[in-house]
């Protein structure tokens, strides 16, 4: 029993410590962020060894693995113990837009043990939506639950501008574009092209083509033109904001039509000051992050600073834009906090309306775990600005 007991303490701990650490690798920094979304798995298996050295005999292996269950609770209860505040300050930020309350509390502890329902909706894969040349673009379309004409979405990965494909986002790549479909709103889950061999702006004109696409089929998908959203991840989040910020603006590429109206975009830990970020890269540098800034932009900041300052959302929202929601993990490794909150500032001193969404626990991707502490408080955040942004009779902006 002393054994099971020190065993278990310490892989608690271990854990338990990789909450709080600077990883060096990519893999190790899936790993931490992996068990920051689960740390009440932590907690509960720590405090499994904690119950077996209490009940052990008593000697030294004993003390130590009490010592080191206790530790490992303290340490993994952390982002437990955030939890309330920053379900606070999400609340607030969506308060301070008009949003609705929820349906349900942001956090279960029995969807962290049970994982999300998961509705069973109608889905259609790889629907043509753009051809370049020789690339074909196509998206996978979630309908949305109901009847009548629905609003959409449309969903853009991550994967530094150079990897990533649709259905991707979560271990399971489908469930929050299931969850959105379940309530009524038809997804649109996009591919768009990659860097290196397609660069800036190149990736920005084939989510403008997406939202044009969702124009002109709006009639066949039972969708409401005038009441679409983007939501983005990471390299993704970067193109949503540009996106919802110049669609309507900007013409869009032969053959593309007119986009469908955005009332509302939504940012996972995206980038927003690509010029920044290649000057002053995260460290670690766990993606070679200024070499992807680079191949995606086809230059430097003091190569092609026009370019920089085209992909930069900050220089878009001196006019009205539709109204932002971002969320972005304060232990982020690939992509700073900085990013989001420079950004809520500049539209804060515009007028524009934003809510700002920090969770001190999490890194980068952590929705990837849905079901976990950050994934529920974020799809909880998603469900609310998208009930306040996509109901009938919103005003475009």
């Amino acid at each position: 029993m002393t054994a099971a007991a020190l065993a278990l303490a310490i892989v608690g701990a271990l854990l338990a410590f990789a909450i709080h650490a600077t990883m060096p690798t990519f893999i190790l920094m899936a790993v931490r962020v992996a068990v920051s979304e689960l740390s009440a798995y932590v907690v509960l298996l720590a405090a499994l060894g904690l119950a077996l050295a209490v009940l052990a005999p008593k000697d030294g292996t004993r003390v130590a693995a009490i010592a080191l269950a206790i530790i490992a609770i303290v340490l993994a209860a952390v982002p437990l113990a955030q939890a309330p505040m920053a379900i606070k300050g999400a609340d607030s930020a969506l308060d301070a837009i008009g949003a609705p309350p929820g349906a349900e509390p942001p956090f279960s502890v029995a969807r962290l043990l049970t994982r999300l329902p998961t509705p069973q909706v109608t889905r259609t894969n790889d629907v043509l939506f753009r051809t370049i040349g020789a690339t074909t673009l196509r998206l996978d379309r979630y309908d949305g639950a109901g009847s009548g004409l629905h609003p959409a979405l449309v969903v853009i990965h991550g994967g530094s501008w150079r990897n990533g494909d649709k259905g991707e986002g979560s271990t399971d790549p489908t469930i929050t574009n299931r969850i959105f479909a379940g309530s009524g709103i038809t997804v649109y889950d996009i591919e768009y092209r990659l860097a290196p061999a397609s660069t800036f702006p190149a990736q920005l004109e084939d989510v403008l083509c997406a939202l044009g696409h969702v124009r002109a089929h709006a009639a066949e998908d039972n969708v409401d033109p005038e009441r679409v959203a983007i939501l983005g991840r990471s390299a993704g989040a970067h193109l949503a904001l540009l996106a919802a910020y110049r669609a309507g603006r900007d013409p869009l590429p032969d053959g593309c039509g007119r986009p469908a109206t955005v009332r509302g975009v939504i940012s996972l830990y995206g980038p927003t000051d690509l010029a920044h970020d290649y000057r002053v890269p995260s460290d670690p540098d766990l993606i070679n992050g200024s070499a992807a800034i680079a191949d995606f932009m086809s230059g430097t900041p003091d190569t092609a600073p026009a370019l920089y300052a085209l992909a930069t959302p900050q220089r878009s929202v001196d006019r009205p834009v539709p109204p932002t929601l971002l969320i972005h993990g304060l232990a982020d490794q690939i992509v700073k906090p900085f990013n989001s909150s420079s950004l809520a500032a500049a539209l804060s001193k515009n007028g524009n309306a934003v809510a700002f969404v920090e969770l001190p626990w999490a890194g980068h991707g952590f929705d990837a775990v849905s079901w976990g502490l950050g994934g529920q408080i974020s799809l909880s955040a998603m469900e609310r600005f998208l009930a306040l942004t996509l109901q009938p009779g919103v005003g475009a902006r």
